[in-house]
């Protein structure tokens, strides 16, 4: 089973692409997390550093657009194309209100007659592959028919399905029939993705639907950095081998941006991993309020020797 990893705007760039691949490894695919294309078709500085081929050396990864156009999407892909790139992903899943209110992401499942017409002008002019993650409707699941209807129609390389629609968000009901709609339209081209937190979840999806090559994951592999490892027959995490990874992460973030960057960084990541904790709310207050090096490095030290992984042996 593949195990592709979810992009995490803030979270999964990449030194930590490159931290995790060297580090636990097993996720076949790392997906960049989107670059916001403009009408005036120019990247930040550090959109073009993410999607460099130096900042991707040796690491599977795709590189995921948030644009409503065909225009914008056609030169992206061929400026991906000129890098080395095979594949571009399509964003149709972003809930975000910064993002719908200007008609992306989620919002382009609103009208599949427009999101049709879109696909008609990239597919004969798109000069490499293009996948989807998407979700499975804007403020219904009774959406997800018409929206399959125009996604079918397309010789998508790959549909990654939320299966929820926007307004549930990610912790409203989850409609596992519409992944089955799916995957009887584009096989093992449809991945699964949302809440695989434990190799037992994982486990369930891939026996309800042994179809599918595959699943995405997000914030599972956060708060277990060794789950993909796990899901191919490897060993669990143990304490060391966390902390290795995250002073790893912590050292080269203070190297490229300085320390309050640092810290913002580390502490999205913490945020996350504490979630599963028992002890995690309190711990994660201790690395919050943190504003100096040592502060932070001392809580976070403290977390980490509570850490377990999930449904794992420890060591």
């Amino acid at each position: 089973m593949k195990t592709l990893f979810a992009p995490l705007e803030g979270m999964t760039d990449g030194i930590f692409r490159r931290a995790h691949h060297e580090l636990f490894g097993g996720v076949e695919e790392y997906t960049i997390p989107f670059i916001r294309l403009t009408g005036d078709m120019a990247l930040t500085g550090g959109e073009r550093r993410e999607i460099s081929p130096g900042e991707n050396a040796g690491i599977p990864c795709v590189p995921q657009v948030l644009t409503k156009e065909a225009e914008q999407l056609l030169w992206a892909a061929g400026m991906l194309r000129d890098l080395g790139y095979g594949t571009v992903d399509l964003n149709l899943g972003c809930p975000a209100p910064t993002v719908v209110t200007r008609g992306r992401g989620s919002a382009m499942l609103r009208d599949p007659a427009a999101l049709r017409r879109f696909f008609d002008r990239v597919f004969p002019a798109c000069p490499i592959r293009l996948s989807v993650k998407t979700r499975i409707g804007f403020s219904s699941p009774g959406e997800w028919e018409k929206l399959l209807e125009v996604l079918a129609d397309y010789p998508l390389s790959r549909v990654v399905i939320h299966p929820r629609t926007r307004e549930e968000q990610y912790t409203g009901a989850i409609h596992p029939e519409a992944f089955a709609a799916a995957l009887e339209l584009f096989g093992p081209r449809a991945v699964w993705n949302g809440d695989i937190l434990t190799p037992a979840d994982a486990d369930r999806i891939t026996r309800r639907f042994p179809g599918t090559a595959g699943v995405m994951i997000g914030r599972g592999l956060i708060r277990d950095p060794s789950l993909a490892r796990r899901l191919s027959g490897g060993k669990a995490a143990d304490r060391d081998e966390m902390k290795a990874f995250f002073n790893r992460l912590f050292g080269d973030y203070l190297k490229r941006f300085g320390l309050p960057v640092a810290l913002g960084r580390m502490k999205k990541l913490f945020l996350l991993l504490s979630e599963g904790m028992p002890e995690g709310k309190k711990l994660y207050k201790e690395i919050k309020k943190a504003s100096a090096a040592e502060r932070y490095l001392a809580a976070s030290d403290k977390l980490l020797d509570l850490w377990r992984p999930a449904d794992g042996d420890q060591e």
